[in-house]
């Protein structure tokens, strides 16, 4: 009996399998393996309230409002604690820089690794825009949104669907949000029942994103708001959930990076950490400040002018 099996087809096999393996571990880790609890935060958490809400109201109100956006399976507030109980929108407003000057709003949305009932990103988009309407954040003359993971394609894609807010929004702000995709949707997306994961998946073959960013590209770049970003720097069993690439492709600038997992990147423990400094850089540059041209640069400066087309139109 001879063996047909080409030489080194065993060797590929046993090469899939534990990447495969490697992926589903990461991605129930990154999920925390949520089945429709709530997941566990620390002991000194006191907000239980389950729908979106404010959670910082200065008084008088301010004219900023944030507004914090989770992404697939997070926890409206777990996503944004830290292991010490510190909150990521308290660490703002303690922030020496940020103090007193914006109210504070948190959404989340229905997503399970292994319950049905979880939202795509356009539903999510669309609970979003009517949590928005009832809590009374587009009557803020600024807003500005902090999303983490695929909260960042929820914003996005708002943004898109709603495009009457945009001037109310001078500049967004991205934690680790695959635009790209990321290569552990695609395990995720086989044995789950969450339709988002398959929306994630790399952009090459994901007509969503691919759409996503051709519908971003098509608003003119002085009427787009702000993109900024940051993007994780440690692995999550071995691998980083959303590489460098896919972090940064809306981003303007260079995209810093944080010391932190996919996970703990909108964990920060204490004011001055890279995460709310990244953040309360981008609120003074385009927030705080009393500029209104969409096309300046920070604190106004006006940013460089485009080349105008040639003789067809195209710009290469």
């Amino acid at each position: 009996k001879f063996d047909l099996t080409p030489r080194g087809a065993g060797v590929t096999r046993d090469f899939v399998s534990v990447s495969s393996l490697t992926l589903l571990v990461a991605l129930l880790v990154v999920t925390g393996c949520r089945s429709g609890t709530t997941a566990r935060l620390p002991a000194d958490t006191t907000n239980t309230d389950p729908d979106p809400h404010w959670v910082i109201e200065q008084s008088p109100r301010a004219t900023v409002a944030l507004v914090y956006v989770d992404g697939v399976t997070g926890d409206m507030i777990g996503t944004w604690t830290a292991a010490n109980g510190k909150k990521f929108w308290d660490l703002v407003n303690e922030n020496v820089q940020s103090k007193g000057k914006a109210d504070a709003f948190v959404y989340g949305f229905p997503s399970y690794l292994f319950k049905s009932g979880s939202f795509d990103i356009q539903e999510a988009a669309n609970r979003l825009h009517e949590r928005l309407k009832f809590s009374e954040v587009l009557s803020y003359p600024k807003i500005v949104f902090v999303a983490h993971s695929m909260g960042g394609l929820v914003v996005l894609r708002e943004l898109l669907t709603h495009r009457e807010i945009i001037n109310k929004v001078p500049v967004v702000m991205l934690y680790a949000t695959p635009m790209e995709g990321s290569v552990v949707a695609t395990i995720g997306k086989v044995f789950s029942p969450n339709s988002a994961l398959a929306e994630m998946t790399p952009a090459d073959g994901n007509a969503l994103l691919q759409m996503l960013d051709n519908d971003w590209k098509s608003i003119p770049e002085s009427q787009r708001p702000h993109v900024r970003c940051a993007y994780e720097k440690e692995p999550v069993v071995a691998l980083k959930v959303v590489p460098w690439a896919s972090a940064t492709r809306f981003c303007e600038g260079a995209t810093p990076a944080i010391e932190a997992t996919h996970i703990t990147i909108v964990k920060p423990d204490r004011p001055g950490a890279d995460a709310i400094v990244y953040l309360v850089n981008a609120l003074n540059d385009y927030a705080f400040s009393t500029h209104s041209d969409r096309g300046a640069g920070p604190l106004g400066r006006k940013a460089p002018q485009e080349m105008p087309p040639g003789p067809v139109g195209i710009l290469i």
